[in-house]
């Protein structure tokens, strides 16, 4: 799996240019460490890290709380009920008395049954993110992520965690190019259900059923589980909207889909009575000891030993047992030994990559010239300066540096002047067309390459072959 990331962050004088930060998914999955926040348990507030997100410009902070299930009455997008208020350290609080359900969020307790955003009045956002009555007094910041947006593959989210209840996680959803995104659901949703209001919602565009069976795969749902989600779903359509030839015809398409996506798929654990997590003979053993009364099964186990589903548990269930391990075990033929190979030479750990450089900042002017604005000159102070950030970020990435300071404090150190600077990294992108492309489909990103302010730029590619992300990406700009 690939893992792309990025950010940008500004910086500048009284009067410089600043940009709001846009995020861009290409599939990061990396998560940020959050430190312990000392303000957990205090009162009906909640707290957002605005220090975390890179926004810029913004005047206002707002938090959108809402009861996942659609129920109740609360607050409208981005009114003064939502305003959240500027604390010390970086921190915006809100107080959910706000919202007129204080009293029942927090006898909530650990119920997952809310979804939390924060926003700023420019326009950016953070993904739904789970809450329950436990995370009040908590802290709230963007990770770092970049997620594919449910319901439209060209837009993106920036993901969001709390900062001591990684149980609330960003909401789990599959989106319309089928990946699954977030950790978290709300009490009462199954990753069955998730799946199945995925078939019921792109039923007319006629699902995939390898893609079916592959998301299946990712979420461990069990065939009958699914179906039972999709009638469900199907039922409820049919009572508000669906007739019944429609409700059928939904129903009998969407079962052809699961049918035919499961016919490659095990459902081996479903008989794992052993519970060790794989179905063998040590399961049929287990079951005989269990009839005879050596074992004691538990609930679970109770409802596994009825193989042949009879209703009762005898020596039938250890024949029916046997039969389906003949039909779920297939035989692996060895794979020849092949002849060795001679050992490549190893590569070096770290580099920097200079050609992939200079092709950046190539293709930065290219995309300049198609506005009709001039090239950015290629600084040699900033190239090296852009070395050290691009190595910093495999420690942090991040705009602060692994020493707790803001990255612009690279240019101050090394008696760099400006009055405008910006800068933006990404990790991941193992080409300079991948992420220029990447950059220039980022609002944030995209403004910082394509302003008339900056004169200069440098650019680093560094390569750790021993990280996780390989490849890092740093840009400087700056006008004198």
């Amino acid at each position: 799996m690939k893992y792309n990331k990025l950010l940008k962050g500004i910086t500048a004088s009284a009067l410089a240019l600043t940009v709001p930060m846009s995020m861009l998914a290409m599939g990061g999955l990396a998560v940020s460490a959050a430190s312990t926040d000392e303000n957990v348990g205090e009162g009906t507030k909640i707290y957002f890290d605005i220090d975390s997100t890179g926004w810029e410009n913004y005047t206002t902070i707002y938090c959108h709380i809402w009861r996942a299930d659609g129920t109740g009455e609360w607050t409208n997008w981005q009114t003064r009920k939502e305003i959240c208020t500027k604390e010390d350290n970086g921190l915006y609080s809100y107080d959910v008395a706000k919202t007129g359900n204080a009293d029942e969020i927090v006898q909530s307790g650990d119920h997952n049954y809310y979804c939390v955003i924060f926003s700023a009045d420019t326009g950016m956002q953070t993904y739904n993110t789970i809450m329950n009555g436990n995370c009040l007094g908590d802290t709230c910041y963007v990770t770092g992520n970049l997620l594919e947006n449910p319901a439209d593959s060209w837009k993106t989210c920036t993901e969001a965690a709390w900062k001591n209840h990684p149980e609330c996680g960003p909401v789990k959803a599959i989106t319309s190019t089928s990946r699954v995104i977030g950790s978290a659901l709300p009490d009462g949703v199954t990753d069955a259900d998730l799946l199945a209001e995925y078939l019921c919602v792109y039923f007319y565009e006629e699902v995939d059923p390898q893609e079916t069976g592959n998301l299946a795969k990712i979420l461990n749902v069990k065939k009958n589980d699914l179906i039972d989600s999709v009638k469900v779903k199907i039922n409820k359509q049919k009572a508000d909207y669906l007739n019944d030839d429609e409700a059928e015809k939904k129903l009998n398409t969407i079962l052809d889909v699961i049918n035919t996506a499961y016919q490659d798929i095990s459902d081996s654990d479903e008989y794992d009575i052993n519970l060790d997590g794989k179905f063998d003979v040590q399961d049929v053993t287990y079951l005989q000891l269990g009839i005879s009364g050596k074992n004691q099964f538990n609930d679970t186990q109770k409802e596994i030993a009825d193989y042949n589903n009879d209703g009762k548990i005898d020596v039938q269930d250890v024949t029916k047992a046997q039969m389906i391990i003949s039909e779920v075990t297939v035989p692996v033929k060895p794979n020849p030994t092949p002849d060795p190979e001679p050992e490549p030479e190893p590569e070096p750990t770290t580099s920097y990559n200079r050609e992939f450089a200079d092709r950046v900042i190539e293709l930065v002017n290219i995309e300049r010239a198609k506005e009709g604005l001039k090239p950015l000159k290629k600084d040699d102070t900033l190239n090296g300066l852009s070395d050290i950030r691009a190595k910093e970020t495999v420690t942090l990435f991040d705009h602060k540096r692994p020493n707790g300071t803001k990255w612009s404090t690279i240019l101050k150190e090394n008696n760099v002047s400006y009055t405008n600077a910006a800068e933006n990294i990404a990790s991941g992108y193992s080409t300079p067309e991948d992420v220029v492309n990447a950059w220039m489909n980022s609002e944030g990103h995209r403004a910082s390459i394509m302003s008339k302010t900056y004169e200069k730029i440098g650019v680093s590619c560094y390569i750790d072959n021993n990280s996780k992300y390989k490849y890092y990406w740093d840009q400087l700009f700056i006008k004198d």
